[in-house]
């Protein structure tokens, strides 16, 4: 009994989908990037969340919890719509990989690389939302974004390489939720 004060308090859904989010949202802030990666986050993260949990009994719990907090912050209808179909492109990219990877100036060794997980197509397809909103329209056929391959590799580089990387503890973070919601 004595040890459990000194046990660490375990984190909510909620909380670990902020601290990441958060982490993101600093990242991108400070990039050439100027659309609304505020609300392109919320559903990258769902889908590297579900991915995560995939095999895990209260998967569905995960997932409640992270969407009521996208419709605690966006409570328009069209942004509900919005989100259905990223989650859709998402979910296509991930069962053709046929990824543009324009985040990272369509690098094809990157490319290859990040063809090996899925959390890392995620973070592509979100840098390719991101750097050609367009893509939300049409992935695989729309025109390449404005930037001059100088700025998507830098982009790639400096942003997603890190977003890659907080991701891939986001997902670890959400699955120790996950087990801890099954005690």
């Amino acid at each position: 009994m004595f040890f459990n004060l000194f046990k660490k308090r375990e984190l909510t859904v909620e909380e670990v989908f902020h601290k990441y989010y958060d982490i993101i949202c600093n990242l991108i802030q400070n990039s050439i990037i100027k659309c609304d990666f505020d609300f392109e986050l919320y559903p990258a993260m769902f889908i590297v969340a579900d991915i995560s949990i995939k095999e895990m009994i209260n998967r569905d719990i995960v997932n409640e919890r992270i969407l009521s907090l996208f419709f605690e912050k966006f409570l328009d209808t069209d942004k509900e719509e919005l989100f259905s179909q990223r989650t859709d492109i998402y979910c296509d990219i991930l069962a053709n990989h046929k990824l543009r990877c324009e985040c990272f100036a369509g690098n094809p060794a990157i490319r290859k690389y990040l063809l090996t997980e899925d959390i890392f197509i995620v973070a592509a397809v979100l840098g390719d939302f991101l750097v050609n909103p367009e893509c939300a329209n049409n992935y695989n056929t729309t025109t390449y974004s404005k930037f001059k391959i100088n700025e998507l590799e830098d982009f790639g580089e400096i942003i997603m390489l890190p977003i890659i990387d907080t991701f891939s503890k986001f997902s670890i973070d959400i699955k120790k939720v996950a087990i801890s919601l099954q005690r």
